[in-house]
């Protein structure tokens, strides 16, 4: 399984997980406040998935495909994001380079809970590597669909 991530800032301003405003409903809503923890959080449920799946012959990896050029995603959103996004870009085949080879190479069919770029692991810090953090976001996640 591959999910479609990000980097998230690992930077100066480490992104968090807001435990107590997990859909982001306090505030006014922001692209750019919003998306560094929810990448952060598809990064974590990333490892967690393949925790839980370790031994199934299931692996499970993150990837941030680069910038995606005219992405119906960022049709919603204005200003410099979408300008840069559309500016430096790449187009979808080139973007999807990554994920296609992590989903059907035999030299990542046994690499699990990783996130990945330009056929590269990245370092997941921060949140990226607070166990805690992962099992929590887990047990809340599973709260708010009402699995468990």
């Amino acid at each position: 399984m591959v999910n479609i991530a990000s980097k998230y800032s690992g930077g100066p301003q480490i992104t968090r997980i807001d435990f107590e405003d997990l859909q982001s409903a306090k505030g006014k809503y922001s692209f750019t406040r919003s998306t560094p923890p929810t990448m952060l959080g598809r990064v974590l449920l990333t490892q967690e998935f393949a925790e839980r799946l370790r031994g199934s012959n299931v692996v499970v990896n993150a990837v941030h495909p680069d910038l995606i050029k005219n992405k119906g995603l960022l049709q919603d959103v204005r200003g410099p994001s979408r300008w840069l996004t559309n500016t430096f870009g790449k187009p979808a085949e080139e973007a999807a380079a990554t994920p296609v080879w992590l989903a059907t190479s035999p030299e990542t069919a046994a690499v699990t809970g990783k996130l990945w770029a330009k056929r590269k692991e990245l370092p997941t810090p921060g949140m990226g590597s607070d166990l805690a953090a992962r099992k929590r976001l887990w047990v809340e996640c599973t709260r708010l669909a009402k699995i468990l």
